[in-house]
C-alpha cells in the first residue's frame, strides 16, 4: 500500500505555438491539509518533447502527485489539460505564479483547468486532499469577491475567492460551493457588465455608410458583445461596425468571455450567442476561437442555441458548463454539424472539474459529439490539437475507437464523476475489491491511480492508494474482457458512501497510443484519462441476482423479472428458496427494459431485505434484435394476365422467424398492390409480422411486361417460289413499357411456319422475344389460295435477223396479270424463248410469266425473221457528162425472205439516194441507198459506195503523114492515130470513137488534123497530128522491066520520092 508522499513536483505539458511546454508543479504537504501550488508555468518551464516524460506504460513518467481541490472554490480555467493553444505569460506573470506558493499550511483556491486559453499569468493555486469525513466549503469564510461596481468587469457566475490563508475543512471528494460574497460581487458585475456592453450608441448621423453602423445591437448577450469587443480591441459602448470586422487583420479571432485579474481568470456566462454571426464577415483566411462559459444555470443551458456557430469559421471552440446533461440530443448534434475542417481545439468540460457534478456530460452525449472530435483529430490541421472533456460524467471513451489522428493530439477526460447506484456489502474493516471506472479511447480499461481514505481510527482516515490488478471478466453476453480492478483495505464510510478514485492530476492515466484501432501507426496521439467514483455501501448480506436474459425486441415482446432471478440471500447472506421468490420486496427503479431497443440494458431494482434495508440489484437483459428476415426472389418479370393471380408468396425466397429458424407457411407474408397496366419495374414490398411483433420486409421488382403482337389474317398464293414473311400477319409490336416497336426492330421467330404447297387454312405460330428476354407465342391464320396469274401475246411478228438480238417481251406480250390478279407492268418476271435469226420462216416463240410464288403461267407467238438483204458492193464510174450508173452494178447478190437468192433483175429495188457524176464529186466516195422490197412487202435499205474519177481517156498521133491528094479521101482516123485510151486508162482497139478534123486535098503544105477521142463518159481528149498534101506529080507511062535482083531498091527509091 502506497503512503502520500509529502512532496511532489507534477511536470504538465501543454502546448505553446509548435513547441511542449513543461511547466512544474510543486507539492507541499502539511499534515492532512497539505498547501499546494500548482502553476503552469513554472520558474524550470523549458521545451521538449511530448513523449520525453511518458514511460512504457503510458503513464506520465512524473511521480509526484499533484492532490486535487477537496471542495475549493472554482476560479476561472486556466489552460491544463487543454495545451492546443498557446499563451504569451510575461516574465511578471512568471514572478507572480511563483509568488502565490507558499509552505503555510494552509489550503489555497483550486484553478480549474481550462480552455484553449491561458491566462495573463500561468500561475494557479490547487488545495490538498481534504479530510474524508468534511463537507464544508472550501472558500476561507472571510474571502471576499471585487465589487463589479468597482472593478467593472463583466459579471460572472462564479467568481475568484483569493487565498488569505486561513484553512477551510473540504470533503473527501473535489467538491466546491459559492460563497455568498460571490455571488454579490457576481450580480453586481453582472449588470454593470450589461449596462456598458449594451450601452447605447451616439445619435446616428444622416447618410451613415452601412458599413459603418453599429452591429452592436443585433446581440443580446451583453458579456458576448463585450468579449467581441475586446477582441477588436474596441472599448465598452464603442460602436461595431461592418468595416471593423471587414478589415481585421490577424488570421485569429478571439471571442473570450473573461477576463484575467491578477493571473487569475474569470468567465462571464453567455446564455445566448445571436449577434456572432456577424464575425461570418471576417475575411476569408480569418479563423475564430470561441471560449465561453455557457449559461449560468440548467435551464439557460437546456435552451441554449448554438447554430450561431453555424455562421464562422472555428478555430478554438471552449464551451464550459456544469450541466452538459441538460443539452439535448439535438442541440448537440448541431455542434457535432459544425465544419471541422479549421478547427484547433475542442473544449466541453466543467468550469470546475474538482466540484462534485452529478450534471455533467454523459456517456450517450459524447457518443453523439464522438463523429465530430475523430473529424477534428483527423482535419489535417497544421498544428497540435487538444480535446477535453474533464470533469464530466463520461465513463466509455470508445466510441473514439476508431480515430486515427494525423498530427500530435490529445483527449483529456480529467476527474470523471462517477455516481454508482449500486450498493457495496461493506462492513467495516472488509477488504473490497472495485472495478475501473473508465473505458479508454481504445475500448482498454484505463488504469488510473484508485486513491482513497482508509480508516485509520481517525475521523478523518488516511489517503492511501489501491493496488491495482488485471482480471478477465465475463459479460453477461458471454465475451470476456480485461479490465484493471483495485483492493480497497477498510476503506472510510461516511454517509454510507466510499469514495475513491484520482485526487490528483498524476493519478490520471497518460496513454500515448502506437497505433490506431488498425494497427497503422500513430506519430503522436494520447488521452490523460481519471475518474473520480462515489460508491453507496450496505452492511447488509443480502443479495438479489439476475440470470442474464435475452428477450426479442418488438412491441408485442414481454419480459418479467421474475423469470430471470438467479439467485437471493436475506440479511444474514442465507438463501432464500425459489418458490418465495415472488414475496421479495422488489420493486423496479428505472423502468423494464426497452423491448423497442436492441441491445443489453440494465435494469435496476431495490430490494428490501428482511431488515428493511433497501439494496440495488441490477439484471443483464440482452434485449435481441429480431432475427426475423425475409429474402424476396429475384426481380420478377410477370404477363399483365398473370398479375391477378400473384400471390405473396409466390414472391418469397425465404424467411426466418423471430429466432432465426426458417418459416416455410408463408401465408402471413403480405404483399404491396401490383398494378397490371404500368410499365416498367414496380416495386413490390413483402412483409413479414414475427411473434413479437416485429415487421420485416423485403422488396423485389416486379415488372409487367406489356410487350406484345398484334396480328392479321393474310392470304398467300401457294407455289413452288412461294413466300411468306411473319411481318405480313403483324399490325404491330409493343415492348415491355407498352411503347410502339418497328417491327424490324422486334426479335421474332416464327415456330410454325405455313405449307405454302397446298391450297387450305392454316394456323401460323409466332414467338415474340420482347427488349426484357422473355418470350411469348401468337398465333395467327394465313390461307393458301391458287395464282391468278395469266399472259397474252401480241399478234405474230416478222423481225429481221438484225432485229432478233434485241427482241425483247415487252414487244410480244400484250398483257400479264400477277398471282393476285393485278395487272403487271413490269416485265422482269416474264421469259420468252429463243429466235434463231438465221433460221426462215415463222418460229413459235414461248412466253412465260413466273408469279412471286413461281407459279408459272405461258402463251406463244410466232415469230418470222426476214431473211431478205442485198449484198452490195463498191462501185467506182468515171465522171463525165453522160456518165450513167446503175444500181445493178453495186450488187452482189439478192436474197429473198427465205434468204434464197434470186436473180438481180428480178428483185425489187428501187433507188432512194443516186451517186453525183459530175466532176464535182470526182473523188468522193457518194453512199447510195438502195430500197429492197421483199416477197413478205417488208422493205429496207442498203447503203454502197459509189465513187466516181476522172476520166484517163487519151489520144496520141502518129507521125506526121504526108499524103497526095488522092489519098486524102481515103485517109481514117486509123492513119492518123496512134493509140487510145479509154476513160479507165484501158487501150481501145476501137476507134470508132475518135473523130479528125477534115484534110484539104488540094491544099499544098502543112495542114493540123485534130483527132478526138469521147469515151464512154462524154469526156473528150484531143491531139493534133500535120498532115502534108503532096501536090507532086509525074506523068507517068508504062514500061515493062525484067526481073532481076536489084528490084527492090528501085522500089524504095521510088517510095522516097513519091
Amino acid at each position: 500500500m502506497q503512503k502520500i508522499q509529502p512532496t511532489k513536483r507534477y511536470y504538465k505539458m501543454y502546448k505553446k505555438g509548435r513547441f511542449w511546454v513543461v511547466a512544474g508543479i510543486t507539492v507541499m504537504a502539511a499534515g492532512i491539509s497539505p498547501m499546494v501550488v500548482h502553476a503552469d508555468t513554472a520558474d524550470t518551464a523549458t521545451t521538449t518533447a511530448i513523449t520525453a516524460d511518458v514511460d512504457a506504460t503510458g503513464k506520465h513518467a512524473s511521480s509526484t502527485p499533484v492532490p486535487a481541490s477537496a471542495e475549493a472554490q472554482s476560479v476561472a480555467p486556466v489552460s491544463t489539460e487543454q495545451t492546443g493553444s498557446a499563451a504569451s505569460t510575461s516574465a511578471a506573470n512568471d514572478s507572480s505564479a511563483t509568488n502565490v506558493a507558499s509552505s503555510a499550511p494552509a489550503p489555497a483556491s483550486v484553478t480549474s483547468e481550462a480552455g484553449s486559453q491561458t491566462a495573463g499569468s500561468g500561475a494557479v493555486t490547487s488545495a490538498a486532499p481534504a479530510s474524508a469525513n468534511e463537507a464544508g466549503s472550501g472558500v476561507p469564510a472571510n474571502s471576499t469577491a471585487p465589487s463589479a461596481v468597482d472593478s467593472g468587469t463583466p459579471s460572472s457566475a462564479t467568481s475568484a475567492a483569493p487565498s488569505n490563508g486561513s484553512a477551510a475543512p473540504a470533503s473527501n471528494a473535489p467538491e466546491t460551493t459559492s460563497s455568498a460574497a460571490a455571488t454579490e460581487s457576481t450580480a453586481s458585475k453582472g449588470k454593470l457588465m450589461a449596462k456598458r456592453a449594451l450601452r447605447a450608441p451616439a445619435a446616428a448621423v444622416a447618410s451613415v455608410d452601412p458599413d459603418e453602423q453599429d452591429l452592436s445591437d443585433q446581440f443580446t448577450d451583453a458579456n458576448l458583445l463585450a468579449a467581441v469587443r475586446r477582441g477588436f480591441d474596441l472599448a465598452d459602448g464603442a460602436s461595431l461596425t461592418m468595416n471593423t470586422i471587414k478589415t481585421y487583420k490577424s488570421s485569429h479571432f478571439e471571442v473570450k468571455a473573461y477576463t484575467v485579474t491578477n493571473g487569475e481568470i474569470e468567465y462571464y456566462p453567455v446564455t445566448n450567442l445571436q449577434g456572432l454571426q456577424v464575425l461570418a464577415n471576417l475575411p476569408a483566411e480569418t479563423t475564430t476561437a470561441v471560449d465561453i462559459q455557457l449559461g449560468d444555470d440548467s435551464n439557460s443551458v437546456s435552451n441554449f442555441d448554438f447554430s450561431p456557430l453555424e455562421s464562422i469559421k472555428i478555430w478554438n471552440l471552449n464551451l464550459y458548463t456544469r450541466y452538459w446533461s441538460f443539452v439535448s440530443d439535438k442541440q448537440l448534434q448541431l455542434i457535432a454539424g459544425l465544419d471541422t475542417s479549421t478547427i484547433h481545439n475542442l473544449e466541453f468540460s466543467s468550469p470546475n472539474k474538482f466540484k462534485k457534478n452529478p450534471d455533467g456530460m454523459t456517456n450517450h452525449q459524447f457518443n453523439i459529439l464522438a463523429p465530430f472530435v475523430k473529424a477534428v483529430l483527423e482535419n489535417h490541421f497544421p498544428g497540435s490539437q487538444m480535446i477535453g472533456f474533464s470533469g464530466n460524467n463520461i465513463t466509455d471513451f470508445s466510441a473514439l475507437k476508431s480515430v486515427s489522428p494525423t498530427q500530435s493530439s490529445q483527449v483529456t477526460g480529467l476527474f470523471e464523476w462517477d455516481f454508482r447506484t449500486d450498493k457495496l456489502a461493506y462492513n467495516a474493516g472488509d477488504t473490497v475489491e472495485v472495478e475501473s471506472a473508465l473505458t479508454g479511447v481504445q475500448g482498454e480499461s484505463v488504469n488510473y491511480t484508485v486513491r482513497y481514505y482508509q480508516d485509520n481510527g481517525t475521523a478523518e482516515g488516511e489517503l492511501v492508494a489501491a493496488d491495482a490488478h488485471e482480471e478477465t471478466v465475463t459479460n453477461p453476453d458471454g465475451t470476456t474482457r480485461t479490465v484493471w480492478k483495485y483492493t480497497l483495505v477498510n476503506p472510510l464510510v461516511v454517509n454510507n458512501e466510499i469514495r475513491y478514485g484520482t485526487y490528483y492530476y498524476d493519478d490520471s492515466l497518460w496513454t500515448k497510443y502506437k497505433t490506431d484501432i488498425n494497427g497503422n501507426p500513430l506519430s503522436d496521439f494520447g488521452s490523460a484519462l481519471g475518474a473520480f467514483t462515489i460508491q453507496p455501501v450496505t452492511s447488509s448480506k443480502a443479495t438479489l441476482t439476475f440470470n442474464p436474459s435475452e428477450v426479442v425486441m418488438g412491441p408485442n415482446a414481454t419480459w418479467n423479472y421474475l423469470d430471470h432471478v438467479a439467485s437471493a440471500t436475506d440479511y444474514d447472506g442465507n438463501p432464500i428458496s425459489q418458490d418465495k421468490w415472488n414475496t421479495l420486496n422488489i420493486t423496479n427503479v428505472n423502468g423494464l427494459p426497452d423491448l423497442t431497443k436492441a441491445g443489453w440494458q440494465t435494469v435496476e431494482f431495490t430490494f428490501t431485505d428482511d431488515k428493511g434495508i433497501v439494496l440495488t440489484a441490477t439484471a443483464a437483459v440482452n434485449v435481441l434484435a429480431s432475427q426475423a428476415s425475409i429474402w424476396a426472389k429475384a426481380d420478377q418479370i410477370v404477363w399483365p394476365k398473370e398479375v391477378s393471380d400473384i400471390k405473396a408468396s409466390d414472391l418469397v425466397a425465404s424467411v426466418t422467424d423471430a429466432y432465426g429458424n426458417p418459416v416455410t407457411d408463408f401465408t402471413t407474408v403480405q404483399m404491396s398492390a401490383l398494378d397490371a397496366a404500368k410499365a416498367g419495374a414496380q416495386l413490390v414490398t413483402l412483409t413479414y409480422t414475427d411473434e413479437a411483433g416485429n415487421q420485416v420486409t423485403a422488396t423485389l421488382n416486379v415488372t409487367v411486361d406489356l410487350a406484345t403482337l398484334a396480328t392479321q389474317p393474310v392470304k398467300v398464293v401457294v407455289g413452288p417460289n412461294a413466300k411468306w414473311k411473319y411481318e405480313m400477319n403483324l399490325l404491330g409490336v409493343t415492348d415491355s413499357l407498352g411503347q410502339p416497336l418497328a417491327v424490324d426492330k422486334a426479335t421474332i421467330k416464327v415456330v410454325t411456319g405455313p405449307d405454302l404447297t397446298v391450297v387450305k387454312p392454316q394456323t401460323v405460330v409466332l414467338e415474340y422475344t420482347d427488349d426484357l428476354g422473355r418470350t411469348q407465342r401468337f398465333e395467327a391464320q394465313v390461307t393458301t389460295i391458287q395464282s391468278q396469274a395469266a399472259i397474252t401475246a401480241n399478234d405474230d411478228l416478222i423481225v429481221w435477223p438484225k432485229e432478233v438480238g434485241g427482241l425483247t417481251v415487252a414487244e410480244l406480250v400484250r398483257n400479264v396479270t400477277d398471282m393476285n390478279g393485278n395487272a403487271v407492268t413490269d416485265l422482269t418476271n416474264v421469259t420468252m424463248s429463243g429466235v434463231d435469226s438465221t433460221k426462215p420462216g415463222a418460229q413459235p416463240v414461248t412466253l412465260t410469266y413466273t408469279d412471286a410464288a413461281g407459279n408459272q403461267v405461258t402463251t406463244t407467238i410466232n415469230v418470222t425473221v426476214d431473211l431478205a438483204t442485198l449484198t452490195t458492193k463498191d462501185v467506182q464510174l468515171v465522171a463525165g457528162p453522160t456518165a450513167k450508173w446503175d444500181y445493178k452494178a453495186n450488187l452482189e447478190s439478192v436474197l429473198d425472205s427465205r434468204g434464197q437468192a434470186i436473180d438481180v433483175t428480178t428483185a425489187k429495188v428501187k433507188v432512194v439516194t443516186g451517186p453525183d457524176l459530175s466532176d464535182a464529186k470526182v473523188g468522193v466516195p457518194q453512199t447510195v441507198v438502195l430500197e429492197y422490197t421483199d416477197d413478205l412487202g417488208r422493205t429496207q435499205h442498203f447503203n454502197a459506195t459509189v465513187t466516181t474519177t476522172k476520166t484517163q481517156a487519151t489520144i496520141t498521133a502518129k507521125d506526121d503523114p504526108i499524103v497526095w491528094p488522092a489519098e486524102v479521101a481515103d485517109l481514117t482516123v486509123t492513119d492518123l492515130v496512134h493509140s487510145v485510151t479509154d476513160a479507165n486508162g484501158q487501150a481501145v482497139p476501137d476507134l470508132t470513137g475518135v473523130t479528125m478534123s477534115k484534110v484539104d486535098p488540094a491544099k499544098a503544105g502543112v495542114q493540123p488534123i485534130t483527132l478526138t477521142y469521147t469515151d464512154a463518159a462524154g469526156n473528150q481528149v484531143t491531139t493534133t497530128i500535120n498532115v502534108t498534101v503532096d501536090l507532086a506529080s509525074l506523068t507517068t507511062k508504062d514500061v515493062q522491066l525484067v526481073a532481076g535482083p536489084t528490084v527492090g531498091l528501085r522500089d524504095e527509091l521510088d517510095r522516097r520520092n513519091r
